[in-house]
């Protein structure tokens, strides 16, 4: 294992403090990021699978979205008791993609990571990740396999599926990215915030982050350990769950924009990804071409898409009345 202070496992928050070079108020090197909005069932479980990471040196934002639940209340019982603990409550619902969004700008970590708060993962999953970051420079976030678990914490199963995310050419790791069929949990690795910082983070729409994870595949690698370290709770009442069965227009409440022209929205967004990317010439056609084959082998979905989008827009004026 590298020899970097940054590798030090500490369970304790102010161990941690204390150990940053004598340097007092110096940010800590990772910074975690949990949105919440009524997530009371299961929000103790996370907050303890995060507190008990073997390596402590990161402070932890909680941004509760406007909760009606006793979400407040199981958080500033872990902010009393762990200093490495800061709750912010909006006053009003500003939407998912707004939240998550919110608790990235809102912290200074070198590094940085979302947690849910409905999932779990290993003792050593932040430890695990940040060696795998230390060793390989140049690449923008790592995660592990994903275990899926039911909510009492039955197994799933357990996907592993990204295959050329660890790429070096962009285009590569782009066409990787894009897919439908890989769990999205990938999300909730630790990421270098210089390069999350070039994306656009969480965009107001469903399936954003499968926007966010390739715009991240542009800036740099992400490697995937091949252990299931981290486990992704499946329940009804998660929101995308929720969002799915379109019990809720989570993503952005002032607009409700959710599954009109979806499709091609997630397309044209792919395609400004990579417009706004750092690539060379080549590298940007190479990405280009990776989006038009992507575009082929899902026409049946854009045609779907249109034919609701449509349907959509043409009730819109009717359900206003």
């Amino acid at each position: 294992m590298a020899s970097s202070r940054f590798l030090t496992g500490v369970r304790n928050g102010s161990a941690a403090r204390d150990d940053r070079q004598g340097v007092p108020n110096s940010p800590a090197p990772l910074s975690i990021g949990l949105p919440v909005k009524n997530g009371a069932g299961f929000l103790a479980g996370a907050l303890e699978s995060l507190l008990s990471q073997t390596f402590g040196d990161f402070e932890l934002l909680v941004a509760d979205n406007d909760s009606a639940d006793e979400t407040a209340e199981i958080v500033h019982d872990y902010a009393r008791r762990d200093p490495r603990v800061r709750y912010h409550r909006h006053p009003h619902d500003i939407g998912a993609a707004a939240n998550f969004n919110y608790v990235f700008q809102a912290t200074s970590g070198a590094l940085f990571k979302w947690a849910a708060a409905d999932d779990l993962q290993h003792e050593t999953f932040v430890q695990r990740c940040v060696t795998a970051l230390h060793d390989a420079p140049a690449a923008a976030a790592a995660c592990s396999a994903i275990e899926h678990i039911d909510e009492d914490g039955t197994s799933l199963g357990i996907t592993q599926d990204l295959r050329t995310s660890e790429a070096p050419e962009p285009a590569d790791r782009f066409a990787d990215l894009i897919r439908y069929d890989y769990s999205c949990a990938v999300a909730f690795g630790v990421q270098r915030r210089a390069l999350a910082a070039r994306t656009r983070l969480l965009l107001p729409f469903w399936g954003s982050d499968r926007v966010f994870l390739a715009e991240l595949a542009l800036a740099g690698p992400i490697v995937m350990l091949g252990e299931p370290l981290f486990q992704e709770r499946e329940h009804s009442a998660k929101l995308t769950t929720q969002v799915a069965k379109r019990q809720v227009s989570a993503f952005n409440r002032k607009t409700g924009y959710g599954s009109r022209f979806l499709t091609w929205h997630h397309g044209a967004e792919l395609f400004r990804a990579i417009k706004r990317a750092d690539l060379t010439p080549p590298q940007r056609q190479r990405a280009y071409a990776a989006l038009a084959k992507w575009a082929m082998a899902n026409r049946t979905k854009f045609a779907r898409s249109l034919a609701r989008g449509v349907a959509e827009t043409a009730v819109a004026p009717l359900a206003r009345t």
